[in-house]
């Protein structure tokens, strides 16, 4: 018991994924969640690394988050992204490029990107925590969806998944979550994708957590590299090449090491760090994240 709720506190900061434990009815739950996305370069459809035209985001992502039973939760979400494009070849680079196309200038564009509403209802507790997911995923406004430093898609998309895990005493736990997304078409092409987590952690006393983790996303459909390459699909189809960068097919094995830490029973703080293992038509590069979280009991 103690190891069970020790790791439902902690994860409450979770900067990385959905969680299978539910908290108590009545409260709600305010995180603040910085990431730092330093994209180095690309793997290409053959899976060869090239290390060309890094691309560099900041998010904050505001969640809020609360559960209207013991088994129910509700939540809502949006993130403020900044993000800027470099020809160079550095996660560090500051080049400014004014020859580039679109938000492509090596400068920071920033906006308010897409809001996120779901639910999450547990359905076991024994001998695993085992809580499907639904959310809905559309955009805040109209922003620019063309070019590397584009802060989204600007699609509608739906998420159903489950998540489960198991605690063991004295201090073990295990999570991991499934999930799979139904994105909106772009003049044909569908990216809709597979994602799925898992998460090995040690409780280390009462308020510190470690664990390690690795993600995989297959993404099912979508354009690669090669038709990037083919620069004659700059005239041939000229609508899909402009909007590549966000319909490209994006497949990824990730892995990171993540720490929490529960400064008072309300108030908890977690960050990790993450790489590319291998894909194909994706961006190699690290993932930092920092977040903070609240926890509320409106419950009389």
């Amino acid at each position: 018991m103690r190891v069970r709720l020790a790791v439902v506190a902690l994860f409450a900061a979770s900067v990385l994924r959905g969680q299978p434990w539910i908290g108590p009815r009545g409260e709600t739950t305010v995180s603040v969640i910085y990431q730092r996305t330093e994209h180095e370069g690309h793997v290409l459809t053959n899976g060869d690394w090239l290390r060309v035209g890094g691309s560099h985001a900041s998010a904050a992502g505001f969640t809020i988050e609360h559960n209207v039973t013991d088994k129910l939760a509700i939540s809502a979400s949006i993130p403020f992204v900044a993000a800027k494009f470099s020809r160079n070849n550095g996660p560090n680079a500051t080049l400014i490029c004014p020859t580039c196309p679109g938000l492509d200038d090596g400068k920071y564009h920033s906006t308010f990107q897409d809001f996120t509403v779901g639910a999450r209802y547990n359905v076991a507790t024994e001998p695993a925590v085992v809580t499907p997911s639904l959310s809905v995923r559309f955009p805040s406004h109209h922003y620019a969806t063309s070019f590397e430093a584009a802060p989204g898609r600007h699609l509608t998309e739906v998420q159903a998944g489950v998540a489960a895990g198991r605690a063991f005493e004295p201090s073990m736990y295990v999570a991991g979550q499934y999930t799979y997304t139904f994105v909106q078409k772009v003049l044909g092409v569908s990216t809709n994708r597979s994602n799925a987590d898992l998460a090995v952690g040690t409780v280390l006393g009462p308020a510190l957590s470690v664990h390690a983790f690795v993600d995989w996303q297959k993404t099912h459909g979508g354009l690669t590299s090669d038709f990037v390459l083919n620069f004659d699909n700059k005239a041939s189809h000229p609508s899909l090449y402009r909007l590549h960068d966000g319909l490209i097919r994006d497949n990824y094995w990730r892995s990171g090491i993540g720490v929490g830490y529960a400064l008072t029973t309300t108030t908890n703080v977690s960050a990790s760090i993450a790489t590319v293992l291998g894909g194909t038509d994706t961006h190699y590069g690290y993932f930092y994240n920092v977040g903070v979280s609240r926890s509320f009991n409106w419950k009389r």
